[in-house]
């Protein structure tokens, strides 16, 4: 018997999407029984407790800290992700914080140097990100993706990203008198994505899976441009992201970007440190 047939019925995608906004119940449900336990902080999904007498048994049934936002628990996911690959197309808002120059950097420092670097960059930008209620989606080199989803950052998803983006280049010391400690630039972009987990089951025939939560489509490219073409201490919002947010346009540069595949070119405002 194969790994798919011995799994239970894959997910729909309806039930995906609802994970993935907020609005399935089985994030609400365990919160009146969790609420009541001691004590903060908790799960932003379920209100399980991480700390307290009774954490160690709610540890053994799988209610640990999500490695991809620690402010929330793996088992809010796990009941769909067990259950075979899947998720759901939603709008959700994308950050891309990079290091710029960074291989002139590492040449010049020297790998050591440049992994502590890249090391203090990943925790502060990772700490901006958590805070945001963001996921953490990976580290690439010297770049840093995190995920906005309406489900876990809230209908403010947008601002969110936005208000996350402009505290990394302020922890990374952009707008200090003596510069920056890491040059970085970072791109932010809202748009309809999916979201969920993909990879591989039943690797070599075996019960072992490959699998990732991620988002894929069109809107990751675009960050991943906008990243790329962010200056040392700048933020690139696509009209999107600032429509959402409700930002007002204001003194603020407006830049035109060429995207590999796109006939029109992508128009962003621009935000300095």
């Amino acid at each position: 018997m194969g790994y798919r047939s011995r799994m239970a019925e894959p997910i729909s995608e309806a039930e995906w999407r609802a994970l993935l906004t907020g609005e399935h119940p089985g994030l609400v449900r365990p919160r009146p029984v969790f609420k009541h336990l001691p004590r903060p902080p908790r799960c932003k999904l379920c209100f399980v407790p991480f700390r307290g007498p009774f954490t160690p048994f709610l540890r053994a049934a799988g209610y640990r800290r999500w490695a991809k936002n620690p402010s929330m628990c793996v088992q809010c996911l796990r009941s769909f992700e067990k259950r075979g690959l899947g998720g759901a197309e939603i709008e959700l808002s994308f950050l891309f914080a990079d290091v710029r120059g960074s291989t002139a950097l590492a040449e010049r420092v020297g790998p050591s140097a440049f992994t502590t670097l890249l090391n203090r960059f990943y925790e502060v930008a990772t700490r901006a990100l958590v805070d945001a209620d963001a996921v953490v989606d990976k580290f690439v080199g010297d770049e840093v993706v995190g995920l906005f989803v309406p489900g876990f950052a809230g209908a403010g998803h947008a601002a969110g990203a936005i208000g996350a983006a402009r505290r990394i280049l302020h922890l990374t010391g952009h707008g200090d008198a003596g510069g920056p400690w890491v040059p970085v630039g970072i791109g932010v972009h809202t748009g309809v994505a999916f979201v969920g987990t993909v990879g591989a089951s039943g690797v070599s025939g075996d019960e072992g899976s490959v699998a990732d939560f991620t988002a894929l489509g069109d809107p990751v490219n675009v960050t991943a441009r906008l990243a790329s073409a962010a200056g040392v201490g700048e933020l690139l919002i696509t009209e999107a992201s600032a429509r959402a947010a409700g930002l007002e346009r204001g003194e603020r540069e407006v830049r035109e970007l060429g995207i590999r595949g796109r006939l029109a070119p992508i128009v962003v405002w621009v935000e300095r440190s």
